[in-house]
């Protein structure tokens, strides 16, 4: 079963009714007026969703399910191609196919919605990185690669906002510190991820045009986007506190707007009163914010632990190439933002789960390739 929040899916509903009468999409109906649902939520579920619903003429939720349950075949079968072709041990592919099996049983019942797209997105693109990453003979696949990659880091980052740029941010460290290459050729494999990544964006800005065409006036309402400060707000409500910050919509719209009554939920000037706030509480509360930051630093650790788990350990005792460690840190760190930012739980970051569990992959990869079952025989045998 898909968890989806109920505003989500209302406002799929009224989308899927507004495709189906005007044959645009990201337009919704209630019934009387056209309008534009959802505005301050990312727009690719809102896309994708109500399309597979009209083009396999089948009901809302059974498009949800295909949406969904697409996403988590398709990006396990990618990763499991890419941990076959890193190494040819059958207890690697073994360890690999019953982690992500584990991994996304797992992730659909504890985390579900779009936040399944944050590790989706990693486990698609990274393991099959890492394997042309090395390959030095498969430079036209590699560039076909690059390319989708790039087109899929795009559609994910439409889906959930920001959940490709860990991705992408590994590939470009790759590129250029981890790949033998020439650099003439690193230049062109980061033209075509960016290139790729690029369709997405421009296909996104059309239909949004197609939809403002057919709301005319009401366009100004639709202002797509996430509100920063309002999440960084509820994020220091993760500690109970005596300061009015808690991690509740409703409770940090009142505390903001306590202080600053004029403003409105979620206007620019709302965004920046929030702000305020927050810096308020940094000038006036030093020790609980610090407080805060490590009590959630203390959690992030505890769950790289869980997932990295063993990887952890063997990757002191075989090392990898620095650059690959520099990567996965990097993608590590940044994917865990919204978790530090917000609250870290398993919906904000599923993707450092996912992360944090191809590193222990590849790190047992690394083990077993550098001998650790004949070293282990020569240990128990002394």
């Amino acid at each position: 079963m898909i968890h989806l929040m109920g505003c989500r899916y209302e406002s799929l509903k009224a989308i899927l009714l507004g495709y189906t009468k005007t044959g645009i999409q990201l337009v919704a109906f209630n019934g009387k007026n056209f309008f534009c649902a959802d505005c301050s939520d990312d727009l690719g579920l809102y896309y994708f969703v109500p399309k597979l619903a009209r083009l396999f003429d089948i009901t809302l939720d059974q498009a949800i399910y295909l949406f969904f349950y697409g996403i988590i075949v398709l990006s396990s079968f990618l990763a499991l191609i890419g941990f076959f072709l890193l190494s040819k041990s059958w207890l690697f592919r073994t360890i690999a196919t019953l982690s992500v099996i584990c991994f996304f049983i797992l992730g659909h019942r504890a985390a579900g919605d779009v936040y399944l797209v944050n590790a989706a997105i990693i486990l698609a693109v990274v393991p099959l990185s890492i394997y042309f990453f090395r390959e030095k003979k498969r430079f036209a696949l590699f560039l076909v690669f690059l390319f989708f990659s790039g087109i899929a880091i795009g559609y994910a980052n439409q889906i959930r906002s920001f959940s490709g740029i860990p991705v992408f941010l590994f590939l470009v460290l790759g590129l250029f510190f981890y790949l033998a290459a020439p650099w003439r050729k690193k230049f062109l494999f980061l033209g075509l991820l960016c290139g790729g990544l690029l369709i997405p964006k421009l296909h996104f800005n059309y239909l949004i045009a197609q939809r403002n065409k057919v709301l005319g006036t009401q366009k100004l309402e639709c202002k797509e986007g996430h509100v920063f400060w309002h999440t960084v707000h509820g994020g220091f409500g993760f500690l109970s506190n005596d300061y009015g910050f808690a991690y509740d919509d409703a409770k940090i719209v009142e505390s903001v707007c306590e202080t600053y009554p004029e403003v409105v939920y979620p206007s620019q000037a709302y965004e920046k009163a929030a702000k305020k706030e927050v810096f308020r509480l940094v000038r006036e509360h030093l020790g609980f914010v610090l407080n805060t930051l490590f009590a959630k630093f203390g959690i992030l650790l505890s769950f790289l632990i869980f997932f990295a788990n063993i990887g952890l350990i063997l990757t002191f005792l075989y090392r990898k190439p620095w650059i690959l460690e520099l990567m996965f840190w990097v993608g590590i760190m940044v994917s865990s933002i919204p978790g530090f930012i917000a609250l870290p739980n398993r919906l904000y970051l599923f993707g450092t789960f996912a992360f944090a569990m191809v590193y222990g992959l590849v790190s047992i990869d690394y083990a077993i390739s550098g001998g650790f079952f004949k070293d282990l025989k020569k240990k128990l045998e002394r």
